[in-house]
């Protein structure tokens, strides 16, 4: 489902392992573990450890990005949101998936909750227009209760 909001070369950001990166074609990571890094680069895949200053490739590289339970983890999120404008191309696509309230709270190394509001927001700040609004796996709600609930907003670059 995930792969269906991206298009053409792709970066996921805090790929972690490394799956989506395996799955997708045309994908490359970067992650702040440097263990996860070497894991990734072990088994064959591109991955590149991500110092928050910059990514891979040069400017305008990336069609598409994906921050699957990223952005919670981000005290403050400018530098990174610079960093994927930067290297987006026009018309560039971002997805976008942040924990929901439940999950939020189970997680003591969460530094920032996102609301659908809060979420759409800071994408408006930096230049993106949420597109599909959706919750996985369950309705909004669920969030509450759930803790495997995720929001997720499909943007495009303005």
């Amino acid at each position: 489902m995930i792969g269906s909001f991206l298009s053409g070369k792709c970066l996921d950001v805090g790929c972690g392992i490394g799956d989506f990166v395996a799955y997708r074609q045309s994908t490359v990571g970067i992650d702040t573990n440097p263990y996860v890094v070497d894991f990734c680069r072990e088994n064959g895949l591109e991955v590149h450890y991500y110092d928050g200053t910059g990514f891979p490739g040069d400017i305008g590289t990336f069609d598409s990005f994906l921050l699957d339970n990223v952005l919670e983890h981000i005290e403050d999120p400018n530098s990174l949101m610079m960093n994927i404008n930067g290297h987006s191309r026009q018309h560039a696509r971002l997805l976008v998936g942040v924990p929901c309230l439940a999950g939020y709270r189970a997680d003591s190394d969460h530094k920032r909750f996102y609301d659908e509001v809060q979420l759409i927001k800071l994408l408006n700040d930096f230049g993106w227009r949420e597109g599909k609004c959706m919750y996985v796996p369950a309705p909004s709600w669920c969030g509450r209760f759930l803790k495997i609930n995720t929001l997720y907003i499909d943007a495009r670059r303005a």
